[in-house]
């Protein structure tokens, strides 16, 4: 007798493997989503980190002051597709990185970071929309103040609130940090 050997898969195997797999999707894609926005967030902190040390940088390569500048409207030729930014989103546009203080993006450029998703916001707690570094490597125009603090939320909550001290160092801190003053106001 021969025995009839089959290597196929019945219609009931093939929708249960499927069933199994539908579940499978359904309990990780909310989790993908999560770990896409906490990416989302640490590029953006990454990426604010980078533009304040390249301003502490370049002020202590030229030994000049070095600004860390929101742009503004006016610094784009097309203004038809710019999001709208409201005053606690002072840096929504994007900033960048400019010799002396011009108070915009209009003088020599060092380096521009392009505008923010528009589910992010970046609030500058004291409300100013430029941060000078002078050639020493620390913050000017500072008013009795110690510090600058930066507030990048996304629109889930979540967030960093960067620090950068009177000597121009910076670090971030997220929401669960100890010190409820270091927490992100999102």
């Amino acid at each position: 007798m021969h025995k009839k050997m089959n290597f196929g898969m019945t219609l009931i195997e093939l929708l249960v493997t499927l069933a199994v797999v539908g579940i499978a999707l359904g309990s990780a894609i909310p989790s993908f989503n999560a770990m896409l926005a906490r990416n989302r967030l640490a590029t953006q902190t990454n990426d604010l980190l980078l533009a304040i040390n390249t301003t502490r940088s370049e002020a202590l390569k030229v030994g000049a002051t070095v600004s860390l500048q929101a742009i503004q409207s006016a610094d784009f030729d097309d203004d038809n597709d710019l999001p709208a930014c409201t005053a606690s989103n002072e840096f929504c546009l994007g900033w960048c990185v400019v010799e002396g203080n011009p108070g915009d993006c209009s003088g020599t450029i060092i380096k521009r970071f392009a505008a923010l998703p528009t589910s992010m916001t970046l609030n500058s707690v004291e409300n100013v929309t430029s941060i000078q570094i002078n050639g020493l490597g620390g913050l000017t125009n500072m008013a009795g103040s110690t510090q600058r603090q930066l507030d990048l939320c996304d629109s889930n909550g979540n967030g960093r609130r960067v620090f950068i001290s009177l000597i121009g160092r910076s670090k971030s801190h997220k929401p669960d940090d100890l010190n409820a003053a270091k927490r992100p106001a999102c």
